[in-house]
């Protein structure tokens, strides 16, 4: 199974040259000035990968929840990866996947907690959490 490594939100990220580039990464509070509101939420996601689970794809589902667990993304997302085998790889090693996966339009309803969650074939590998607050920021 996979597992992950690195899962926070971010303003903005990439990926480039196997990096993860972020831009205010690991914020856990997000201040608005009313609700609801809509924004874009990035997520910074370094993904390992077995070697006995490469040259296929493994799919993912990418889901907000509310503090109560009510499930915000209908349908939950579902970024897929396909990690090969590099020939200069050794027999047996596991991948560093970095990855982007970005929220278009996330509706946040009420002030309170939230949490992205990713999982795979239903188990839950990563969640972040934060908070959106009503009021002046600091």
């Amino acid at each position: 199974m996979p597992r992950v490594d690195c899962f926070l939100t971010a303003d903005a990220a990439q990926v480039a040259e196997g990096k993860l580039y972020v831009l205010g990464g690991g914020w856990e509070r997000l201040t608005v000035q009313q609700v609801p509101v809509t924004r874009t939420v990035e997520l910074a996601t370094r993904i390992i990968v077995a070697w006995t689970e490469t040259n296929r794809p493994l799919q993912f589902a990418l889901q907000l929840v509310t503090e109560d667990g009510e499930a915000l993304l209908n349908p939950a997302a579902t970024p897929s990866v396909t990690v090969g085998r590099p020939v200069h790889l050794r027999e047996g090693s596991d991948q560093a996947v970095p990855l982007v996966l970005k929220v278009n339009g996330v509706a946040l309803k009420q002030a309170g907690r939230y949490a992205f969650t990713l999982s795979y074939e239903g188990e839950e590998l990563a969640r972040t959490a934060f908070e959106v607050v009503v009021g002046k920021r600091r």
